[in-house]
């Protein structure tokens, strides 16, 4: 059975190539059904082609219904700020428990950058979470139950954007 149909959306400096679907009944609830091809919801795979930092990108859509594109950009919001606040409590650290140290604290910057690394797992993290506590699937969640998806994960395809590697 098909679910998808290939389209090249134009937009503003680019063509995106993407997988639309065809049905309406929401992934995330189950109950409601999406309105609009804009309340979709459109998920990036990648594959990396070679050792350089080329890659394929194959965006996959899932229908959504307008109330989980609602929860779903209240957990952006939530995520976002989480995110922030994870981050400047981190640079302010030095200052708050070592005020004496003066610019000793500049060398905790150095690892602070470190630090970043780990902040897309962080962020990943977080996604997750919002996620739950609004009761609603992640977008990966949500696309990777289509055959079109399992199909692409299993051929190398991942949903981990290869130029924050």
């Amino acid at each position: 059975m098909e679910t998808h149909i290939f389209n090249e959306v134009k937009r503003r400096f680019e063509v995106e190539r993407r997988f639309e679907p065809i049905e309406t009944l929401c992934v995330f609830c189950g109950q409601r059904h999406s309105q609009d091809m804009d309340d979709n919801c459109f998920v990036p795979l990648y594959l990396k082609t070679s050792h350089r930092n080329e890659f394929k990108k194959i965006v996959i859509g899932a229908p959504r219904c307008p109330e989980c594109e609602k929860k779903h950009a209240r957990a952006a919001v939530l995520k976002n700020l989480m995110l922030y606040i994870t981050v400047c409590g981190a640079a302010f650290f030095p200052y708050v428990f070592f005020p004496l140290l003066g610019w000793y604290c500049l060398i905790f910057y150095v690892f602070f950058f470190v630090f970043w690394a780990f902040v897309r797992r962080i962020y990943n993290y977080y996604n997750k979470i919002t996620c739950k506590w609004l009761g609603v699937p992640t977008k990966a969640e949500g696309v990777s139950q289509y055959a079109i998806t399992q199909e692409l994960l299993s051929k190398g395809f991942s949903f981990d954007d290869p130029t924050t590697n």
